[in-house]
C-alpha cells in the first residue's frame, strides 16, 4: 500500500512567519503552496489564491495569511491523502511526524502515483465533465462571472462557431482585474479599464482569456492527460477533437476515485450540498441526501463507491407556491465522471430531474 513517505519530497519552498509576502509570492510560481515555519516547528501553508483574494499589502507578513490545513502523517494511505486534497482544495499538504515537518505531499506527486495503476490507462472521457458551460469572445466579463457562480465552475472554454478561441478562469479574473496592480505583462490597452473599477463588467472576455488552450482527444489516457497538466503547470485540461470542446477535466476530477476509495469503509457513496441552501424553501439536507441515496443504491455494484456533488440554487420564479431550482450534479466514482444539471418546480423536482439523467448515464455506461 502506498503512504505518504513513499511520495512526500523533503525539499519544499518554506518562508518564517516574519516573512513579507513580496518574499512570497516569488516562491509561488514555483508551487501551489508554501510552508509557514516559526523556526523549525511548523505553523501552515500561505495558498496564492488566499493572497491573491485577501488584496494585501506586499509588506504584510506571512502569519497574518497563513492557512491551517490537514496535516499527514508519514503511514498515512494515499487513498485519505487524495480525499484530504479533494475536501480540502489545498494541492500541497505537510508531512509530520513527532510534531516535525518530514516533507510534503503534493496533488501533482499523487497524480502520477495514480497514473501507474490501471487507472491511467482508462480513456479520459471516462471521467471528463460533459457537456461543458462556454462563453463567447465577445460576451462580457459580467455574464462570465455569473455563469462561474451560478453554475459552480472555475473555468469557462472561449467558443467562437464551434471552435475554441481560449479559455478563461475565475483565477485569471481574480489576479488581473479584481486586483489589476498584479495584472500580467502586454495587457494593453485594456489596463485603462482594468484601473477603473466600475467599468470592469464590461470588459470583453477576449480581452482576459488565455489563447488556444490545450485540448487532447476523448481516446487520451488518463496517464497521457496527468502528464501534460503537469507539464504546462495546469490544473484543468479540456478534451475534445478538431478545436471542438466535448468535456473538460481537472486534477481533482481525477483524484477523487482515489479519493471515494478512502470512504468505503465507512459509506460507498458521499453526497456533499453546495449552494445557498438556506435560501431554499423547505430545503431538507436529510430528505434530499436519503432520496439520493436511495436512488444510488440501485447502482451499487455497478458504481462501487463515489462521491455526489449536488448544487442547488434558487431561481425568483414561483409556481404553486414552489420555487424554480437550479440543480447541478457530478457524481466521481472509478467507473467515470456523471454531470448533469435541470431545473424543476421545489427542490425535489429538480433534484428528480437531474437525477434521472445521471441514473440514464450509468445505465449507458454499465450497458458498454
Amino acid at each position: 500500500m502506498v503512504s505518504a513517505q513513499d511520495v512526500m519530497k523533503p525539499d519544499f519552498p518554506r518562508v518564517e512567519m516574519d516573512t513579507p509576502l513580496s518574499k512570497v509570492i516569488p516562491l509561488l510560481k514555483e508551487s501551489s503552496a508554501v510552508v509557514v515555519m516559526d523556526g523549525r516547528q511548523y505553523q501552515g501553508l500561505l495558498v496564492e489564491r488566499d493572497i491573491i483574494r485577501a488584496k494585501l499589502s506586499l509588506e504584510t507578513k506571512a502569519k497574518t495569511v497563513l492557512r491551517h490545513v490537514p496535516k499527514l502523517s508519514p503511514d498515512t494511505p494515499a487513498e485519505e491523502i487524495a480525499r484530504l486534497i479533494v475536501e480540502s482544495g489545498v494541492y500541497l499538504l505537510p508531512v509530520l511526524e513527532g510534531g516535525r515537518m518530514r516533507g510534503a505531499v503534493s496533488a501533482d506527486t499523487l497524480l502520477r502515483e495514480v497514473a501507474r495503476r490501471d487507472f491511467g490507462d482508462q480513456p479520459i472521457r471516462r471521467h471528463m465533465s460533459s457537456p461543458v458551460v462556454t462563453i463567447a469572445p465577445e460576451e462580457r466579463l459580467g455574464k462570465a462571472l455569473k455563469l462561474f457562480k451560478e453554475r459552480d465552475i472555475s473555468r469557462l472554454p472561449v467558443v467562437d462557431n464551434g471552435q475554441v478561441k481560449g479559455i478563461l478562469t475565475m483565477d485569471d479574473v481574480t489576479r488581473k482585474v479584481i486586483h489589476p496592480e498584479d495584472r500580467a505583462k502586454g495587457w494593453g490597452k485594456y489596463g485603462e479599464i482594468i484601473a477603473e473599477k466600475k467599468r470592469y463588467l464590461e470588459m470583453p472576455v477576449h480581452g482576459l482569456m488565455v489563447d488556444n488552450p490545450l485540448i487532447m482527444p476523448p481516446e487520451a489516457s488518463v496517464q497521457e492527460v496527468i502528464d501534460t497538466m503537469i507539464a504546462h503547470d495546469i490544473r484543468g485540461m479540456l478534451v475534445g477533437a478538431d478545436r471542438r470542446v466535448e468535456g473538460i477535466v481537472t486534477k481533482k476530477d481525477l483524484l477523487k476515485p482515489l479519493a471515494a476509495s478512502a470512504r468505503e469503509r465507512r459509506q460507498p457513496i458521499v453526497i456533499q450540498f453546495a449552494g445557498e441552501l438556506d435560501s431554499i424553501k423547505d430545503f431538507s439536507k436529510e430528505e434530499a441526501a436519503a432520496y439520493l441515496l436511495d436512488e444510488l443504491a440501485k447502482h451499487q455494484r455497478f458504481l462501487e463507491v463515489g462521491e455526489l456533488y449536488v448544487h442547488l440554487k434558487q431561481h425568483k420564479e414561483v409556481r404553486q407556491g414552489l420555487p424554480l431550482i437550479y440543480c447541478k450534479m457530478r457524481l466521481s466514482s472509478p467507473r467515470g465522471m456523471f454531470v448533469a444539471a435541470d431545473e424543476g418546480w421545489g427542490f425535489m423536482n429538480a433534484l428528480r430531474q437531474t437525477m434521472g439523467d445521471i441514473e440514464r448515464q450509468i445505465r449507458k455506461a454499465g450497458d458498454r
